[in-house]
């Protein structure tokens, strides 16, 4: 299993940075342009907008990495999501090809006037695409990179 983890502080209150960083739009926003993301469709189990994405949420994504190559189609879901007083999280899960395993938890803190935003991905790639790893890690960490830098901008007072 190899893991990513990473975190900053964002000068804004936790319902700003909150509202931001669980819902379609704000995974539009944080995500670089160069992973060619497209949020293909979003089923919710409660009939509730799918923007609030409840637990059970089911997102089919693609992606096409550095824009080249074909698009990686992917279905998550939200395995866990709660917001209690001053932190509020959401796990999504993938279990399909090419990650045999795939847990992202997205983790807010509010600390007064600021939020801790943490990311941590825990991921395993299916055994024929294992080799893929240190590209994989590369992007992810990019990818978180750019995440916490896009949600300062977006959110900082």
């Amino acid at each position: 299993m190899s893991t990513i983890d990473r975190q900053c502080r964002v000068r804004a209150p936790i319902e700003v940075v909150w509202t931001l960083y669980a819902s379609t739009d704000g995974l539009r926003a944080l995500t670089p342009s160069v992973f060619g993301l497209r949020v293909e469709s979003v089923r919710s189990p409660t009939g509730s907008s799918p923007d609030d994405l409840p637990v059970g949420s089911e997102l089919t994504l693609s992606v096409r990495p550095l824009l080249v190559g074909p698009r990686i189609r992917v279905v998550t879901t939200i395995t866990e999501r709660e917001h209690r007083g001053s932190a509020a999280w959401f796990v999504d899960s993938i279990s399909s090809w090419p990650f045999e395993q795939w847990e992202h938890h997205h983790l807010c803190y509010g600390d007064g006037a600021s939020t801790i935003v943490r990311d941590r991905i825990d991921y395993r790639l299916t055994e024929t695409m294992a080799w893929l790893d240190p590209f994989v890690r590369v992007m992810l960490a990019v990818g978180l990179r750019y995440r916490h830098w896009r949600t300062r901008r977006e959110c900082s007072l």
